[in-house]
């Protein structure tokens, strides 16, 4: 099963990764912005896996098949990065630069991480350019039809709810507690 960009309470690498190049400066649009994308409630990937595990009971010819995990409903990358920048209170993605610009920048840092001592890992790479500027979205209608999943929320209302102010400042008193 493949839940595609999973995003919710306790995200630990989709947010966090696009707030912290936001705050270091090096965020930026690559090509146009109309790449579509879908993302996955973490909520909704975890009902996937339960539908999953209960399909395999009912159903065992859906062992061993591939099934795609996400909304349904795929959004616009860089509107989907804006918002979620601006419900952190961070500034939009404004700089943008051409593909072809990006993907040489990209092939240039791939060579000389791969020629430094040590092979750092490069800052920009072509399969990052290639992720931040093509669309990404999936048909989850064997999911649906099968395993009997159904996304409980749109992408809008699961990012909504992952940055609320009142669920931070929940989540915030439970961590303090600890």
């Amino acid at each position: 099963m493949g839940p595609h960009l999973i995003f919710g309470l306790g995200d630990t690498n989709l947010v966090p990764t696009v707030l912290k190049k936001a705050r270091a400066g090096r965020l930026v649009q690559i090509g146009s912005g109309k790449n579509l994308s879908d993302f996955t409630y973490i909520d909704d990937g975890v009902q996937a896996h339960l539908c999953a595990l209960r399909a395999l009971d009912q159903n065992p010819a859906c062992a061993g098949r591939a099934y795609f995990i996400s909304q349904g409903d795929p959004v616009p990358l860089w509107e989907w990065i804006n918002r979620v920048l601006s419900r952190h209170g961070l500034a939009q993605v404004t700089r943008r630069v051409p593909i072809w610009l990006a993907t040489s920048l990209a092939a240039l840092c791939e060579t000389t991480c791969r020629l430094l001592p040590g092979m750092p890992e490069p800052p920009l790479t072509r399969f990052l350019v290639s992720e931040m500027h093509t669309s990404h979205y999936f048909n989850i209608e064997a999911a649906k039809r099968e395993l009997g999943y159904r996304p409980s929320v749109g992408v809008w209302e699961g990012l909504e709810r992952t940055t609320s102010p009142n669920l931070a400042c929940a989540v915030q008193g439970i961590l303090q507690m600890n």
